[in-house]
């Protein structure tokens, strides 16, 4: 099987789960794939919207249901927790239109909110 053959076939999931753990690195490769024309923009495009959504409201509505258990109070500890607060509260509508771009920000704001 060669890389481009694995790449048609695997691919599109590939990019949906890179979406949702990496974010950004996967979707330019996503779009670099689909500048070769292995894989369509359009599924290309879906695939990166849905994990990122799907991760970001899992991460959400996780944080959420459990709110009260351990594992998020030793989140909501963290130094860096009251620095996204902090920043939230100062500027609500800029930090969500920036925050997937912050290194370490990503997957804390969803337990922010």
């Amino acid at each position: 099987m060669t890389i481009d053959s694995l790449i048609a076939h695997y691919g599109v999931a590939a990019i949906f789960v890179g979406a949702a753990t990496e974010g950004e690195a996967a979707a330019v490769a996503g779009g670099l794939v689909a500048h070769r024309h292995l894989i369509p923009l359009w599924q290309v495009g879906a695939a990166v919207y849905l994990g990122t959504l799907m991760f970001a409201q899992g991460l959400f509505l996780v944080a959420r249901r459990f709110r009260d258990t351990p594992w998020i109070a030793r989140q909501t500890a963290r130094p860096a927790y009251a620095t996204v607060v902090r920043a939230l509260e100062r500027r609500p509508t800029g930090f969500l239109l920036v925050y997937r771009f912050v290194f370490g920000v990503r997957a804390l704001t969803p337990l922010v909110l």
